[in-house]
């Protein structure tokens, strides 16, 4: 029988500084499925979502993050979905020419 080798989750230092911290994903996704419970996902908010960010101290790092990674599906480093794809694109523009 194989053995699952566990990896451990590295996590960066600057996310334990993040305002962030503890909130609940679904505040930062515009996600419409059900929660783990069944229940229906309180309604997105861009605002509500970029109000944690706003004051954050690891902004530009979460929002660097996002970026390397691909990471378009929830509002990060002050960005929504759009604007980090946005943002992306350009500094692909950038880096080409």
């Amino acid at each position: 029988m194989a053995r699952k080798i566990r990896r451990a989750r590295v996590t960066p230092g600057w996310h334990e500084q993040a305002a962030c911290k503890g909130v609940d994903h679904w505040v930062f996704c515009n996600d419409e499925a059900e929660q783990r419970d069944g229940e229906p996902r309180p309604p997105y908010s861009d605002e509500d979502a970029k109000s944690y960010c706003a004051g954050c101290p690891v902004i530009s790092e979460c929002r660097e993050e996002a970026l390397r990674m691909r990471d378009f599906f929830m509002t990060r480093g002050g960005m929504n979905e759009d604007e980090l794809r946005a943002e992306h694109h350009r500094r692909q523009r950038t880096s080409a020419a």
